[in-house]
């Protein structure tokens, strides 16, 4: 199982990105809140400052997600190289 953690880290990360994805075309489908429907309803009303700021806060929100992300996968795997940048065979 420790040979496979880098591969699953990996594959968390990638799925990080997709539940982002699903969170907001749900929110734009299904409920009347929430960040994906303030997206919608800004951008269905014409009010493009707003609409701008819900697209910056998403981009926040998967920025910081992926930072703190990156921060657990470097202390669980601190014993991997591939972590710290280091790729040559020893």
């Amino acid at each position: 199982l420790p040979f496979a953690a880098p591969k699953i880290f990996a594959a968390l990360r990638v799925t990080l990105s997709l539940a982002m994805k699903v969170m907001l075309v749900a929110e734009w489908l299904l409920t009347d809140y929430g960040l994906g429907y303030y997206l919608l309803d800004k951008q269905r009303n014409y009010e493009i400052a707003e609409m701008w700021s819900a697209l910056f806060m998403l981009a926040i929100l998967g920025y910081l997600l992926n930072v703190v992300f990156l921060l657990v996968e470097r202390r669980m795997l601190r014993w991997h190289d591939g972590v710290h940048g280091r790729t040559e065979a020893r």
